[in-house]
């Protein structure tokens, strides 16, 4: 028997056995995968984007009607107020709505099922891990094309995910975190 295989072998198959060693997807950036939507629809896929934390109703429209309103002073505008988590190529800090949120450009939303927020004009609560608008994460997690086109990121491997923290990707914080509103 030669046995100068055995070492090589036992490596590989050891590697097969690691969580992601074999399978780790190549990582996409936004645009690619806006670009190869249909023909990655269903596949596990992984992409880098920056993120953006949207609400309905927006900050600025809670601004308008008061912003944060005690509840003494009666009911508020808006009792219930949504968020969700859209990935960018960029966020150019020139192309903003004069709100600041993002204007004319197509993402990768991130599936209600993955990641929500919901709360009160005062501000939400997050779940299930932390997100910064306008920082880069890696996603690792399930392509799903609508019957518009639109690209949702479904089912969200957060220990196959990351955020990128001073130019090293770190693991996302799994934990509810809270957005308050001025």
């Amino acid at each position: 028997m030669n046995t100068k295989w055995i070492a090589p072998i036992l490596l590989f198959v050891l590697c097969l056995s690691l969580p992601g060693c074999a399978s780790a997807p190549q990582t996409l950036t936004v645009s690619e995968v806006i670009e190869q939507a249909e023909s990655l629809n269903g596949e596990t896929i992984r992409v880098r984007g920056v993120a953006y934390i949207w609400t309905d109703p927006s900050s600025s429209e809670m601004w308008n009607y008061g912003g944060c309103i005690p509840d003494s002073a009666g009911p508020p505008k808006w009792d219930v107020v949504i968020g969700w988590l859209t990935l960018y190529e960029a966020i150019d800090r020139n192309n903003l709505n004069t709100n600041g949120t993002p204007r004319e450009m197509k993402g990768i939303r991130i599936a209600d099922s993955s990641f929500h927020c919901d709360g009160g004009v005062c501000g939400l609560t997050c779940q299930p891990f932390t997100v910064s608008s306008h920082q880069t994460y890696e996603f690792t997690g399930t392509l799903h094309v609508d019957e518009t086109g639109g690209p949702t990121l479904e089912e969200i491997d957060l220990e196959q995910s990351a955020w990128l923290v001073d130019g090293e990707l770190q693991p996302i914080p799994a934990e509810n975190f809270p957005v308050v509103f001025p």
